[in-house]
C-alpha cells in the first residue's frame, strides 16, 4: 500500500515536470528550436499521469474493499441478497 507521502511526492514531481515542459515548450518556440527535450517531458508527464492513476485507483479499490467487505460477508452469511422466489 501506498504511503500518503509516496503519493504526495508524485504529484510533486508531476508538477514539477510538467511545469519543465511548459517552460521547454516556450523555449523552442521562442528560438525555433528542438523539439527532442520538449517531447522527452512530455512523455514523462504521461507516464507519471498513469502512475499516479493506478496508484488512486487501487487505493481507492482498497478502501472500498475495507468498507464492504464485512457488510457483504454478514449478508451472505445470513441469505441475504439471495432470489427469493415468488409464489402465488
Amino acid at each position: 500500500m501506498q504511503s500518503n507521502t509516496d503519493i504526495e511526492k508524485l504529484k510533486e514531481k508531476l508538477q514539477r515536470v510538467s511545469g519543465e515542459y511548459h517552460n521547454t515548450i516556450y523555449q523552442t518556440m521562442d528560438t525555433k528550436g528542438n523539439w527532442n527535450k520538449s517531447n522527452e517531458l512530455l512523455n514523462d508527464i504521461i507516464n507519471l499521469s498513469i502512475t499516479l492513476r493506478e496508484i488512486s485507483l487501487n487505493e481507492a479499490r482498497k478502501a472500498l474493499e475495507k468498507a464492504f467487505t464485512p457488510r457483504l460477508k454478514r449478508m451472505l452469511q445470513n441469505g441475504e441478497g439471495s432470489e427469493k422466489k415468488i409464489t402465488e
